[in-house]
């Protein structure tokens, strides 16, 4: 039964896309092609609508509305869907400044009830700047990744698939049903939207996506099953590097050009990976493995003693110097 729920979630966030394409194209609500795009057509932006109200269906069918910390990540998931609705749908749209400040505001609310990340700490206020940190740099991640067919949305199911066996590891079922649930709404857009995209998820796909997830992120139990004492906490950081590593790497190329880290550009990794000759298709798909690779990195942590895992660790550092070396050495932006 419950498989039958995951695959309804898809469904519905399949079927709804074509409803969405038909409202998007009668209002011409498209994503222009630009200078920064790698579309050469209009294409309909809203796709997050039809992965929302899918993930919707799957979180009321399984009663998360019945537990105070799930109502919670819902609702504001929620009051972020309808701002980047708003913002997706009216020109001009919502200034990044306000974006940001009702991010805050919903990170704070889930750490005044619990939902926060404490890793070992005694200071509140630590935690709560970790935590919100965490939350609104996740959420903003998913939404800087989102420059390439199925890049944003690839990279949310290959995290959630990890982040979802972790938790069934940990004994937490129901973070690992609400993980699945929000995977399966993902798929459904995703089948539309690479290689070949017919509809973007928009702003409101991609900063739900990223809040949802980081929400999960600091949820999970990470040493509960651990032969190791602290180790397994930074797990959600391997299996998000990707997002992470390319958010990071973007604000320091900006920050050395002497631009605003907020300027938009294609100094992303999947603009690096093309300008060295990989179609768009082949970037992705790349980038794809490296998620899956660091993924793996940090589901195995709590499997490993110390050394063991600290070897991991390195290697991973390793291979994301590696990566930087490669793209970075390849042709370079012309400014």
């Amino acid at each position: 039964m419950i498989y039958i729920v995951y695959l309804a979630c898809f469904l519905i966030s399949f079927i709804m896309q074509f409803f969405v394409m038909k409202y998007a194209n009668k209002n011409r609500l498209y994503d222009m092609p630009g200078e920064r795009k790698v579309h050469d057509r209009p294409i309909p932006r809203l796709g997050g609508i039809g992965i929302f109200i899918a993930f919707t269906a799957g979180f009321f069918f399984f009663g998360f509305s019945m537990q105070r910390n799930f109502m919670l990540i819902y609702a504001g998931a929620l009051v972020l869907f309808f701002m980047n609705v708003f913002d997706d749908v009216v020109k001009g749209g919502i200034n990044n400044k306000i974006k940001f400040l009702v991010q805050i505001i919903l990170a704070s609310i889930l750490f005044y009830f619990g939902i926060k990340i404490t890793v070992f700490l005694s200071s509140r206020v630590v935690s709560y700047i970790i935590t919100l940190l965490w939350i609104v740099g996740i959420t903003n991640s998913f939404n800087l990744l989102d420059n390439m067919n199925g890049l944003s949305s690839g990279i949310a199911m290959i995290s959630l698939f990890f982040l979802s066996i972790l938790m069934f590891t940990q004994g937490d079922l129901q973070l690992t049903k609400f993980a699945l649930v929000l995977l399966f709404s993902i798929g459904g857009f995703f089948v539309l939207n690479f290689p070949n995209a017919k509809i973007f998820m928009g702003d409101a796909g991609s900063n739900v996506i990223g809040f949802v997830i980081a929400c999960i992120a600091v949820s999970g139990q990470y040493v509960a099953v651990s032969r190791l004492t602290r180790l397994p906490v930074i797990a959600p950081i391997l299996i998000l590097s990707v997002p992470i590593y390319d958010t990071f790497s973007v604000m320091i190329i900006r920050k050395i050009k002497g631009y605003s880290i907020f300027r938009a550009d294609t100094n992303h990794i999947s603009h690096r990976l093309t300008r060295m000759g990989l179609s768009h298709k082949n970037s992705v798909l790349i980038i794809f493995l490296v998620g899956i690779i660091s993924g793996l990195s940090g589901f195995i942590l709590k499997d490993l003693y110390l050394y063991s895992a600290l070897v991991v660790l390195g290697q991973i550092i390793l291979f994301y110097i590696l990566l930087t070396v490669l793209i970075y050495a390849g042709k370079k932006e012309e400014d």
